[in-house]
């Protein structure tokens, strides 16, 4: 996991520090305002074993879903920059075995630039449509 574009044991410290920290304190904060729904109910909520069970079942829903995603994207839906990120983590290649992972890379960088030639030229086929439009419109 440690060649991913997006560092997953950093995702799981912000799920803890962030998604965490500001509910214990937000929590903690309104168990001593007399005003909140929650006064003085924190201890006894805190004192139970589904309440923890709910958290942890949270937490590695939370992260299994962004391991899962990260995955994906790096090993089904591959990009250019992380097949390269791949490739230069990669070492003892033989030089046959370089040119196959550049024959790869040359076909992967291939199809994504047709992909987005595509979207490009349709979206210039729409701007053109505006451009027409709206020079009616002046004139």
């Amino acid at each position: 996991m440690d060649q991913m574009r997006y560092f997953v044991w950093q995702s799981f410290l912000a799920i803890i520090v962030l998604s965490f920290g500001i509910y214990y304190a937000f929590m903690w904060t309104c168990n001593y305002l007399s005003s909140t729904n929650t006064f003085a109910t924190i201890p006894v909520i805190h004192m139970g074993a589904n309440y923890y069970l709910t958290i942890g079942i949270c937490v590695v829903a939370c992260y299994s879903v962004d391991l899962l995603v990260t995955g994906l994207r790096f090993n089904v839906w591959t990009s250019p920059p992380d097949f390269l990120r791949a490739l230069v983590q990669k070492k003892g290649l033989s030089a046959e075995e370089m040119q196959e992972e550049l024959i790869k890379f040359e076909k992967l960088a291939a199809e994504t630039k047709t992909h987005y030639l595509g979207k490009d030229i349709k979206r210039e086929g729409q701007l053109e449509k505006r451009r027409e439009e709206l020079a009616r419109l002046v004139s």
